[in-house]
């Protein structure tokens, strides 16, 4: 009884934690992404398409994942060249690994960058790509009878699927990630060698 009391206090506190503001920036789907995807799905023009907002969608996006790739390479040139590093006291092992982890999480928000601008781009070139990933954003409607009306289609209020809005979040998650663990490698990395450099004195 104890221990699944306990269990139930360190999640509650694990979840206070993630919602703070600075971790959820993170760790959670921002609000605006969430916005981007309702607005893009639920909004349609005047002639009842939605191409126009999932083109803008697309665009957006493929800019931001553009942006992404370039930093997520920068930042894994310079977690490459932190191993050429000679500080005058020896690299600690855990330094090294966090900057593998960062390696690590910098190539992969490169790659699932690239992948996810790719189709997009793929997208833009279907003819009905639009509409194919505006489905395959929201929500399905399992109790909905088909076939749908234009007039149904335009008065349904659409929900994002939630699984997506992580996925499209996972390439700038991963480059927070490996900033992150540089940043504070290379603190400890500081902190230690000044350490070295100064010993305390002993009477």
């Amino acid at each position: 009884m104890d221990s699944s009391r306990e269990r139930a206090t360190l999640l509650s506190v694990l979840q206070r934690t993630l919602a703070s503001w600075p971790l959820s920036v993170i760790f959670l789907p921002w609000r605006t992404n969430y916005e981007i995807f309702e607005h893009a799905i639920n909004t349609f023009n005047q002639d009842g398409e939605t191409n126009t907002w999932i083109q803008r969608f697309c665009e957006s996006k493929s800019n931001e994942l553009s942006n992404v790739s370039v930093l997520g390479s920068l930042t894994a040139a310079v977690i490459g060249t932190a191993f050429t590093w000679a500080p005058p006291a020896p690299v600690p092992a855990t330094v090294r690994g966090a900057w593998y982890c960062g390696l690590i999480f910098a190539l992969t928000a490169v790659s699932v960058a690239a992948q996810q601008n790719i189709a997009l781009i793929r997208a833009k070139a279907h003819p009905k790509g639009f509409d194919n990933l505006r489905y395959m954003l929201m929500e399905a409607k399992k109790t909905l009878d088909l076939p749908v009306t234009r007039a149904q289609a335009l008065a349904m209020r659409n929900q994002p699927i939630y699984y997506q809005l992580y996925l499209w979040q996972v390439p700038i998650m991963m480059l927070n990630f490996a900033n992150i663990v540089l940043a504070m490698s290379i603190v400890y990395l500081v902190a230690q060698t000044e350490s070295a450099a100064n010993p305390p004195r002993t009477n």
